[in-house]
């Protein structure tokens, strides 16, 4: 079987406004390499990408939109959300579909689509209402895994890695 990761990197220019192009995906072969392998890449990732230069600010987050994202979560009774936010913070940027389950106690014939609705709306909102700019990236981002001609299912849920310590403040303040 064969199968990616999709991890999207967001350049910002020197100014700390987005580039023309500000999402670059690089794609990953993952067919040969076990889940705990996965974690480590991601992780590392998260290592390189959280060096001096990249600021979740630059990409329009702040410590209160992050906090006022986690609070909506909770104001809309989501805490599997809020929980699979959490574990990506504690894992460096991602959570794998395995931990999304379990965190959720969900069969594992269970499908997740629709699991990130909230966060999107959260998300959609808080641009609409001009305290996130449009170009901000989304914290539970899914990555696929695509099996077949049309199938797919998401294999992690993962925040840009300069994200990652913005968030492990804001959960500490709530």
């Amino acid at each position: 079987m064969w199968s990616t990761v999709y991890i999207k990197v967001h350049r910002i220019s020197t100014k700390g406004y987005p580039m023309v192009n500000p999402t670059t995906q690089l794609v990953i072969d993952i067919s040969d390499i076990s889940t705990d392998c996965i974690a480590r890449l991601h992780r590392a990732i998260a290592d390189v990408l959280a060096q001096p230069g990249n600021s979740s600010e630059a990409l329009g987050w702040t410590h209160s939109v992050a906090v006022e994202l986690i609070n909506r979560l909770r104001a809309m009774d989501r805490p599997i959300q809020e929980a699979v936010l959490r574990r990506e913070v504690e894992n460096g940027g991602a959570a794998s579909r395995e931990e999304v389950y379990d965190i959720g106690g969900y069969a594992q014939d269970r499908q997740l689509k629709g699991f990130t609705r909230a966060v999107n709306t959260i998300v959609r909102d808080l641009v609409e209402e001009g305290q996130l700019p449009s170009h901000a990236p989304n914290p539970m981002e899914p990555l696929w895994e695509f099996g077949g001609a049309t199938s797919k299912s998401a294999l992690a849920f993962a925040m840009p890695a300069d994200l990652v310590a913005l968030f492990r403040d804001a959960f500490q303040s709530v």
